[in-house]
């Protein structure tokens, strides 16, 4: 009997051991109703808005326990269930909340991004090795791969089902719109309508798709097939590589630029797809003998390439020294070299037979991840202090110089562990570099303290030919349009203010020429009836170029436009935008 055979005799069918839809509907309706509490605390900055720990914490736990036991527990495991999701949200929780507390000013930047996927990862694992804990089942890597396969493509199907869903209801709202009725536009932005209406229709879609299983193993089934085809292709394409490289070197690989992502990509696709077709142990194998034994040497090559990508990453650390993005690329490279080197050693002990090694290595690599993606988030792995520390040592040990160090990526980049290390960096050049110490300080003002971040409008305001020639109201009117609001602290930020008659009518136009740190651009302000307006213009303004000198030392001119705009009928067609 086949693994697969031995998984559909020991699972029931799952329309007979799916939990009430009405005690499902309620679950996921306290969930919609508690995140729509918290959305409403957010928006009005009351607890737990007020502390960005405690409110991840909340978020991800009611975000992730209602979900998650929806998604895997049945009738007859679903008090073993929610315990067990119970002490894994916990911990989940937990660690959201040491995130928010590595923020600055409750400015997260990536962080939230990489706990999202870390934690994505995370969940995914822990609901295949709950489920069986929960029943006691025997972890094989069929059983595990089916179900990941199956939770998997449930996922999909679902967020598909609430994204058409959705668009239903905007779309209905729309029409309603349009015949005057505005009732359902409201209540599709009222976050007590719509949030517990996203829950509950996403609730739904998974117990529709779990009573049909079978269509959702067909999906996967189809996905494996185009991969079963696809794998010979990429192994064709992995030897090829390999076997050109002692031609070729290097070098040319790194002057990519990218090389080390490359290598990486390859080797994650190589494994994915080998896993994806070699799911059912050592009872069946989808090829003839030839090309599976060219498998076994893709396979066997892998290790190769963690060697690769080491010398690559060792590179850039050397030189440059860790940041945050090198050492998610070394926790990458260590999990791909984990999996091929213990394959490697599978093949070399069993050679045709290394499957029978591969589903113990897969269960074991499974919960190394679940764990590792729990630590990387954690004190225990804080990758933000270990960029602050071995970014500093570059400077103790003269590959950087002060002048040349990036205190910007301290700033938005390293947070709370960036700005403790800077401190601590400050007592040891007090006394030799005290304007290394204001630089820093001024920094760290722009990023946390708003009201320093944008200068003064007479800080940042030039005008001409004098300030008495701009009325009032227009620096009322530009403050409104955040022509002078956006203006950061640097020294080329700064908006200038020409009085001009632009258009020869004896009334005065104000050209607004803006030069922020990323870009410049020009727009013309009129009074018209007592109302400002105002009309973006082409111009292009060279770095090199100092406006205010310009205008203290030239006459601004008038130049004939080059094109006439052209009237046809009623139409206007302006050719000078």
């Amino acid at each position: 009997m086949t693994s697969d055979q031995q998984l559909e005799k020991e699972i029931k069918p799952i329309e007979e051991t799916q939990l009430a839809k009405r005690f499902i509907a309620l679950i996921a309706l306290i969930q919609g109703l508690l995140l729509a509490f918290i959305y409403t605390r957010v928006e009005a900055q009351l607890w737990p808005a007020t502390s960005l720990s405690t409110l991840y914490a909340i978020i991800v736990f009611v975000l992730s326990y209602p979900a998650l036991f929806i998604l895997i527990s049945s009738k007859h495991d679903y008090k073993k269930v929610a315990i067990y999701l119970l002490l894994f949200c916990i911990v989940l929780a937990s660690l959201a909340a040491y995130i928010g507390s590595l923020s600055l000013a409750n400015r997260t930047g990536n962080l939230l991004f990489i706990f999202t996927l870390c934690g994505i990862v995370a969940s995914f694992k822990a609901a295949l090795y709950i489920k069986s804990f929960a029943n006691k089942t025997e972890m094989t890597y069929a059983r595990l791969f089916t179900q990941s396969w199956r939770n998997f493509v449930l996922g999909a199907e679902t967020a598909l089902f609430c994204g058409i869903f959705f668009a239903i209801l905007f779309l209905g709202a729309k029409l309603f719109s349009v015949l005057g009725i505005q009732l359902f536009e409201e209540l599709l932005e009222n976050q007590w309508f719509w949030v517990p209406a996203l829950t509950l229709s996403a609730s739904l879609a998974i117990n529709v798709f779990r009573n049909i299983i079978h269509t959702v193993d067909t999906a996967a089934t189809i996905l494996q097939t185009l991969m079963k085809f696809l794998l010979p292709l990429l192994v064709i394409v992995s030897l090829g590589f390999i076997s050109t490289l002692p031609f070729t070197g290097l070098e040319k690989l790194w002057e990519t630029g990218s090389g080390t992502g490359l290598v990486l990509c390859l080797q994650a696709l190589s494994l994915f797809f080998v896993n994806a077709v070699y799911h059912e142990g050592s009872d069946k194998r989808p090829y003839n003998v030839y090309l599976h034994r060219a498998i076994i040497i893709g396979v066997a090559v892998l290790p190769i390439y963690s060697i690769i990508a080491a010398h690559g990453l060792w590179l850039r650390i050397d030189q440059y020294g860790f940041t945050v993005e090198r050492c998610w690329a070394l926790v990458i490279w260590f999990v791909f070299a984990m999996f091929s080197f213990s394959y490697f050693i599978g093949i070399i002990k069993l050679r045709d037979n290394w499957l029978l090694a591969q589903s113990k290595i897969n269960v074991a690599m499974g919960l190394f991840i679940l764990i590792f993606s729990l630590i990387v988030q954690s004190p225990i792995l804080n990758f933000h202090s270990i960029s602050a520390s071995s970014q500093l040592a570059r400077i103790d040990d003269g590959k950087v110089s002060l002048e040349d160090f990036d205190f910007d990526y301290f700033v938005y980049q390293l947070h709370k562990p960036g700005k403790q290390a800077l401190e601590e960096f400050k007592l040891t050049i007090a006394d030799e570099h005290p304007e290394v110490l204001a630089l820093i300080d001024r920094k760290y003002a722009e990023r946390l303290e708003p009201t320093l971040k944008h200068r003064l409008p007479a800080d940042v305001i030039r005008y001409w030919p004098s300030q008495d020639d701009v009325p009032p109201e227009l620096i009322s009117e530009l403050k409104k349009d955040s022509i002078i609001r956006d203006i950061y602290t640097d020294p080329k930020d700064e908006v200038h203010i020409v009085k001009i008659d632009a258009n020869e009518d004896g009334l005065a136009e104000y050209l607004i020429l803006r030069r922020a740190r990323w870009s410049s651009f020009s727009t013309m302000y009129y009074s018209e009836s007592d109302v400002w307006k105002s009309k973006v213009i082409y111009s292009r303004v060279p770095e090199d170029v100092d406006i205010t000198q310009l205008l203290e030392s030239h006459e601004v001119e008038l130049t004939p436009s080059k094109w006439q705009n052209i009237k046809i009928g009623e139409v206007l067609i302006e050719t000078n935008n």
